[in-house]
């Protein structure tokens, strides 16, 4: 016959307290990564508006300033600057993606060359000027990438210290219940006080309940019981002790009559089995 799997609460504890955290980690991860990507796209499109303002607020002859080269050296910016369909600067590197008119205005994206690209374009209709500022999608997420492989670092460091820190917590608070099943198996017959519940959990407190409970029913019991053995132990040997006397009197008074003499013996023999089995039944 198979035994029934012994299941532990402390385990079980453990699993379900690390298992909330990993979840409630989980969660805040993804919110992180998708609030850090929201807030990267937001800069980074505020950045390719305003190197797109410079452009169209530039003079017409010199619209390129170190200004904005720094900016695209930085962020990793191409752009270039139309004048009534007519190229008047760009930037270096702007092969990269044909910046021609043919994207549509505002942000958009478009694929080329195994890559997403950021797209922003600006008309100013009153001067004819056009402003088109690409930015690689990948460029604005490598710093992220690594800031988010950091924090998940952090985080499973921080999930390795709560199981350890809930392991020993648990172990601790467990203690009362060890406590109690060591004052249970103490318990005998001759001791069956009332469990003392102070310092256990509240949540135990029924279950001690209960067992006081039983341990004072036990204890009345127990207590009828040798007394229901005493007084039949006083009952039964009674009526056996006087019969025992009076068939020694009849013994000495007529030993010398060998019929009678060869009855006593044989009712003697009756009642000393009488008497072992009364004993061996107050025993039991």
């Amino acid at each position: 016959m198979n035994r029934p799997v012994s299941l532990s609460l402390q385990s079980k504890l453990i699993r379900t307290t690390l298992w909330s955290g990993v979840i409630a980690g989980v969660i805040a991860f993804m919110l992180l990564v998708f609030l850090t990507c929201y807030h990267t796209m937001k800069v980074q499109d505020e950045i390719m508006d305003e190197v797109s303002d410079m452009l169209l607020l530039s003079d017409v002859h010199l619209p390129s300033g170190q200004q904005l080269d720094e900016l695209s050296d930085e962020f990793d910016l191409q752009y270039v600057l139309y004048w009534n369909h007519q190229l008047l600067s760009q930037s270096t590197g702007h092969d990269a993606l044909a910046l021609n008119l043919d994207v549509e205005t505002d942000f958009s994206l478009r694929w080329k060359d195994g890559q997403l690209w950021r797209i922003y374009r600006q008309d100013k209709a009153e001067t004819g000027l056009v402003s088109i500022v690409i930015q690689p999608l990948s460029a604005r997420f490598d710093e992220l990438w690594q800031s988010l492989i950091w924090y998940l670092v952090v985080l499973i460091i921080l999930w390795l210290l709560q199981w350890g820190l809930v392991r020993w917590g648990i172990h601790r608070d467990l203690a009362s219940l060890r406590n109690l099943s060591q004052s249970i198996e103490a318990k005998s017959a001759q001791n069956l006080q009332p469990i003392i519940t102070a310092q256990m959990p509240e949540e135990i407190e029924p279950v001690i309940d209960a067992l006081n409970q039983l341990l004072t029913r036990l204890d009345r019991a127990l207590l009828a019981e040798q007394a229901f053995t005493a007084d039949a132990s006083h009952e039964l040997r009674s009526p056996l002790s006087a019969i025992q006397m009076r068939l020694q009197l009849i013994q000495r008074k007529y030993h010398d009559i060998p019929q009678l003499r060869q009855d006593l013996s044989q009712i003697q023999n009756d009642v000393n089995r009488s008497t072992q089995v009364l004993e061996n039944l107050l025993l039991l």
